[in-house]
This record gives C-alpha cells, sequence and structure tokens, in this order.
C-alpha cells in the first residue's frame, strides 16, 4: 500500500517537473501571496505613527430632549 503511495507521489513530482508552465505556476502560488501580505502588512504595521498633523473637529448639533420634565 505504502509503495503504490510513493510511487503515484514520484510520478507527480516527474509530471510536474515536465511541464515548464505548471512549474511557473506553482512557483507563483507560492511567491504572490506572501508577497501580497507583505505589502499588507508592511502598510498596516503602525498606523498611528504619522497622524499628528491631522486635524479633527468635534462637532455636537444635537438639540436634545425632554424626559419627564427634565432636559
Amino acid at each position: 500500500m505504502i509503495g503504490k503511495v510513493w510511487h503515484i507521489y514520484k510520478t507527480d513530482w516527474k509530471n510536474i517537473f515536465r511541464v515548464p508552465t505548471v512549474v511557473l505556476l506553482i512557483g507563483a502560488l507560492m511567491v504572490l501571496p506572501s508577497a501580497y501580505a507583505w505589502v499588507n502588512i508592511k502598510s498596516m504595521w503602525d498606523p498611528y505613527s504619522n497622524t499628528s498633523g491631522i486635524r479633527v473637529a468635534v462637532s455636537n448639533e444635537d438639540e436634545g430632549t425632554e424626559i419627564r420634565g427634565k432636559k
């Protein structure tokens, strides 16, 4: 049983390396997610480090209400 599994495993790898397009596709599938994660993690690593120049205004235009005679 294990001999058959090992034979299928070796045959699959031989077939993969026989076709250059498949090797390129497997390489891209290994590299692209890592590159995507690297870019996104780097951009979101410390989002508050450069926020000192951002101006913030707080506004409240709420009129309020009365409940049981109290404002």
